[in-house]
């Protein structure tokens, strides 16, 4: 399970005064022979914040809403009627000008720059809403398993084959803003798995290593099981966003 591939749908992202939540939907081909604690081991492992990490900074530095006051004060241009925005086709007299130097009427861009940041015309880059250099906070994952009967017991959950299976699984990422970072600093990521099924019904498996006892005392939260912070801060899970 030491080899990840997955295969992701932009879901989207959002900011707050805390930081950035993103939400994708993820395809997973399981291994041969694979069960669920085996995929859920690997939801709470150091191989899947990497997994997550080569996917989600891309998706943000070219997928995301352009920096608004970048958009709001774009300058403005006149046009002498001979020249057509390339996003509605339309003639335009007043428009605004990318930093590229490509001209677009003020609301089709307006719209266009609110689900990327990118020019229409020659994908120059624009800052983006969420640019800055952030570090994972923590990532939820939800296997969801359509055919899977809510009532399953958990020895019977455990012993699921999924192997060779293409496996769904929806993961919530939180990421904080990061302004200075001492050489040695180190920032855990707190890793949470938990099953589904299609139903968005949430299952109560065992947790993995844990004793009965543990699991009767976290049955207030079923349906996370966080592996200890320790555990995956050994590297700093600090990414940059430009």
């Amino acid at each position: 399970m030491s080899d990840a591939r997955v295969g992701a749908a932009n879901d989207g992202a959002n900011a707050s005064s805390s930081g950035l939540n993103v939400r994708v939907t993820v395809r997973y081909p399981a291994p041969a022979n694979a069960k669920v604690p085996d995929v859920l081991a690997l939801f709470r492992s150091a191989t899947w914040v990497n997994v997550m990490i080569r996917y989600i900074v891309p998706y943000l530095k070219t997928s995301t809403p352009a920096n608004r006051e970048v958009v709001n004060n774009l300058p403005t241009y006149m046009c002498d009627g001979n020249m057509d925005c390339v996003i509605c086709m339309s003639a335009m007299t007043n428009a605004v000008t990318l930093p590229c130097g490509h001209h677009f009427h003020a609301d089709c861009i307006d719209a266009w720059l609110r689900l990327r940041s990118t020019c229409p015309t020659c994908r120059h880059q624009i800052q983006n809403a969420f640019s800055g250099r952030y570090a994972f906070k923590g990532i939820n994952t939800a296997l969801v398993i359509d055919d899977l009967d809510p009532k399953i017991s958990a020895d019977e959950l455990q012993r699921l084959e999924l192997g060779g299976r293409v496996l769904k699984a929806v993961v919530r990422i939180s990421m904080i803003p990061v302004t200075h970072v001492p050489e040695l600093e180190k920032f855990p990521c707190e890793l949470n798995a938990m099953v589904m099924t299609g139903a968005n019904t949430m299952v109560n498996p065992m947790p993995l290593g844990a004793s009965p006892a543990t699991t009767s005392m976290k049955k207030t939260h079923p349906s996370s099981t966080p592996l200890a912070p320790e555990a995956v801060k050994r590297r700093r899970r600090i990414v940059d966003v430009q």
